[in-house]
């Protein structure tokens, strides 16, 4: 007996006559059928295949199976499986359902594809708009606010300067809610209405908005990146791994990568500099914003961001493919190859004055020796030509 499961049922098929000797029908319902579908692609056995398999095995008939999920229920025999589409219509089960059943496991596919990391990208894409929204804002403020008292706009914290102007407005509430000691008397600002005063307080209001709404971005990052890269963040801290992610397009990607590409990750510009004009290549990428990195020596921080990058190739992998949490080792280990590097590299390591030779332009006569050469002669002609002119007026005198 050969027990096959289709999109429209289950069945006893006897592999001698091929005639279906029990058949338990499926829903006719695109929905149902979809998710039935579903449980199949991802290899699980129905309730209707068990119940069937005890059945006939009770009844002293030996099961066989074509497809490896049901291996656990009888002999799985490498072979095609019929063709069932004239069966599904005479049952009542059109190619339309067919269709329309297929339409709607790819759209259930679709939904439970999308993963967590793709709202971390967008949730960083997001903090780095609003980033850019608010130092325009704040700009604007800052020349539209020293119109009136100039002393503050140039001496205050962003911080205070914001909200001393949301919540106060005029510059002689602000100078005595402020710690700077000015004095709005002496203020070479000219004075403005009620209704100019409102509008500044409004526009500072909605700057502070912007500030609220990118710390709850950052603090949503944080939380989500202990949930889904969990070493990454620990190494890394949430803020730069998610960055790091939001580069790749993905954690799954981010896993591929060697050390060296993210390593670099962030400065593709300064590398493709290095590729095409010669110039130095580039250190490190974003994850110079790593305290670990921008706080030591100059000189330790190539070799510094080299084993920085390393363990965070590891801690992605863990991350994307086991789901263990190693990231304590790897920070210890960490902290031990930096120490490693301070001790080896202690002082500031001797430069080599390097003479750059000047730079001639062939374009003229072409890139080769002979354009070279021609280029010399023109330039040799020049400065014969510059020592005659000299002669010549000396000799005049």
């Amino acid at each position: 007996m050969l027990l096959l499961t289709a999109w429209f049922g289950t069945m006893l098929i006897d592999r001698a006559s091929g005639k279906v000797l029990e058949f338990m029908p499926a829903s006719k319902d695109a929905q149902e059928i979809a998710k039935r579908l579903l449980r199949i692609t991802l290899g699980e056995i129905l309730e209707e295949e068990k119940e069937m398999a005890e059945k006939a095995k009770s009844n002293g008939y030996q099961i066989e199976v074509c497809e490896p999920r049901l291996s656990n229920l009888g002999n799985y025999i490498d072979g095609k499986s019929p063709d069932l589409l004239e069966l599904a219509e005479e049952r009542g089960y059109t190619r339309l359902l067919l269709h329309a059943s297929c339409l709607e496991l790819a759209r259930i596919k679709t939904r439970t594809a999308l993963s967590g990391d793709k709202h971390i990208i967008q949730a960083v894409n997001a903090a780095d708009e609003l980033t850019k929204t608010a130092n325009l804002l704040s700009e604007r403020l800052h020349e539209w606010y020293g119109l009136h008292f100039p002393e503050f706009a140039e001496m205050a914290k962003e911080d205070e300067f914001v909200n001393l102007i949301a919540n106060y407005g005029d510059r002689f509430s602000v100078a005595s809610n402020s710690k700077l000691n000015l004095d709005p008397s002496r203020s070479v600002g000219g004075d403005i209405s009620h209704a100019d005063r409102d509008a500044i307080m409004a526009f500072a209001h909605s700057l502070l908005e912007i500030y609220s709404a990118k710390e709850k971005i950052e603090k949503y990052i944080s939380e989500r990146m202990e949930e889904i890269a969990p070493n990454l963040a620990k190494l890394a801290g949430p803020i730069i791994g998610a960055r790091l992610i939001a580069l790749t397009g993905g954690l799954e990607r981010l896993a591929t990568l060697p050390a060296s590409a993210v390593q670099l990750l962030g400065a593709e510009k300064a590398l493709f500099r290095h590729i095409r004009e010669g110039e130095s290549p580039p250190k490190y990428g974003v994850i110079f914003q790593h305290p670990l990195i921008h706080k030591s020596p100059y000189w330790q921080r190539g070799k510094i961001a080299r084993a920085l990058a390393g363990k965070i190739a590891i801690a992605s992998k863990v991350d994307a493919h086991s789901g263990r949490y190693i990231g304590d080792e790897l920070q210890e280990q960490l902290d031990k190859r930096i120490a490693e590097i301070a001790k080896k590299y202690p002082k500031e390591p001797k430069r080599l004055k390097i003479i750059e030779q000047p730079k001639v332009s062939y374009q003229k006569f072409g890139k080769g020796p002979k354009g070279k050469r021609r280029e010399e002669r023109k330039e040799k002609k020049k400065g014969l030509g510059k020592q005659k002119w000299f002669a010549k007026k000396g000799k005049g005198r």
